[in-house]
């Protein structure tokens, strides 16, 4: 039996720090996006960023948290060089959200809380022989993050990847992700192995890392149990490189920390705050009113809507105008692709000849195969040029086939043995009738055809 729990540590997309006006950006050149406040300099004193605050509410409600009506910040104690002051700015009393929950494949993942924190700055190891040293880089010093802290609900690895994939879909839907790659995601991932004792794991960064971590620490917890020893209660790293965790030392309580209030900054009250901000719909939520409006099953939009906000606004959009069925059908398929093949591209731009294509198909004024061709010229050209009109005369493709299996019987011994060869055969109609009839119109003559044979 496996139990992990996770501590998520996101980075969220303000235009400053969490308790200073530095720009909350990633800078090539160290130490240069810093000042008095987030280097913990003597005497001074930390403002908060509003927006920060709105941000990790807007968090916890998308996770079904329960916000507290008050919240407020404490100084949590330890000695380490990111530190400059040698506290951290936390939450522990009083964070921001509480028993919020994520379902995931059916089942249920329980969040104990989500509070608000400054990041601190960023060690750089430089392991040459003889010549070891660390250097430090403040520009992170006071980023803000929020943590989200899961019960230990996970029961495996794979589990715990697919947890933060939904987690982080959720959030980027409602604001609080930033596409920008700069906008680091670290867990902290606690496991223990048949009612074992637990270990941390510390700062993963990826959805690929946190697995092997999780599965490499399960195999070493079980090897340790056999041979008799008892698992002991640490700290460890996950070497990305060698695919191992390593000790680094004996797991803290959260006695060792020593929180005190912060003298520096107010109690505040978050429920007028919560009051006064418009909270973005969650996927479920849009899915729901899409369900409504165009009777589309809630589920599969949402999963539409998890892959990508933009993609859900163009679905809307498209199925106001024309089929909505249809129109779920090619953004879901030939469109998705073709966003990700061409991220550069906005979606508003193509919308117009997006829903030309979609409505002609869907009146079956042209083949799906022409549709598909249409869509990448979308992308590709910007428009999706001239439309060739699907035949109609049943007949004549009728007629097609037949004359292609008198002519190779060889063919007709081969779809009656490997029904799968249907398709090169329609791929090769498609070709010589530059798309002029539907694919399934055709699969459907062909197979009738042979059956007769």
């Amino acid at each position: 039996m496996m139990r992990i729990g996770l501590e998520i540590h996101v980075q969220l997309p303000t235009k400053s720090k969490l308790f200073c006006t530095c720009p909350n950006l990633q800078s090539k050149e160290p130490n240069s996006n810093v000042c008095p406040i987030c280097l913990g300099m003597p005497g001074s004193k930390p403002m908060l960023n509003g927006r920060a605050l709105e941000l990790a509410a807007v968090a916890a409600k998308t996770l079904n948290c329960r916000l507290l009506d008050r919240t407020w910040f404490s100084r949590k104690t330890y000695f380490y060089p990111d530190l400059a002051k040698n506290f951290q700015i936390t939450q522990f009393e009083a964070p921001i959200g509480v028993d919020g929950h994520l379902n995931i494949s059916g089942r249920k993942v329980n969040l104990w809380r989500i509070h608000l924190e400054e990041d601190p700055a960023r060690a750089v190891h430089e392991l040459v022989p003889d010549q070891e040293s660390s250097l430090l880089d403040y520009n992170r010093s006071g980023v803000p993050l929020i943590e989200i802290v899961t019960a230990p609900d996970i029961d495996d690895p794979a589990h715990a990847r697919e947890f933060l994939r939904v987690m982080l879909d959720e959030l980027r839907y409602v604001g609080v992700v930033s596409e920008e790659e700069e906008m680091k995601i670290r867990a902290d991932a606690n496991i223990s192995v048949t009612d074992g004792e637990r270990v941390e794991i510390k700062n993963i960064t990826g959805l690929k890392n946190l697995e092997k971590a999780l599965d490499f620490e399960y195999r070493r917890q079980n090897k340790v149990s056999v041979a008799g020893i008892e698992v002991k209660r640490e700290t460890r790293g996950f070497d990305e490189e060698r695919g191992v965790t390593t000790a680094l030392r004996e797991k803290e309580e959260e006695k060792d920390y020593g929180y005190i209030f912060e003298p520096d900054l107010p109690v505040y009250d978050l429920k007028g705050i919560a009051e006064s901000i418009e909270f973005p719909k969650t996927t479920s939520e849009k899915a729901a009113e899409i369900e409504e409006e165009f009777g589309l099953p809630s589920e599969r939009t949402r999963l539409l809507l998890l892959d990508s906000k933009s993609l859900g606004d163009l679905l809307v959009n498209v199925a106001r105008k024309t089929d909505p069925e249809r129109a779920f059908r090619w953004i879901s398929t030939t469109v998705k692709a073709e966003h990700y093949r061409h991220t550069e591209i906005g979606l508003d731009d193509l919308a117009d000849e997006i829903i030309r294509v979609v409505d002609a198909e869907a009146s079956s004024k042209i083949s799906d195969v022409v549709a598909k061709s249409a869509i990448r010229n979308i992308f590709e050209r910007g428009d999706a040029g001239q439309l060739t009109e699907m035949r109609q005369d049943g007949g004549e493709l009728e007629a097609m086939v037949a004359r292609i299996l008198d002519n190779e019987p060889a063919l007709v011994d081969e779809l009656k043995k490997r029904p799968k060869t249907v398709n090169h055969l329609v791929g090769r109609i498609i070709r010589e009738t530059e798309g002029k009839f539907d694919s399934k119109k055709i699969v459907e003559v062909v197979k009738s055809a042979v059956e007769k044979r």
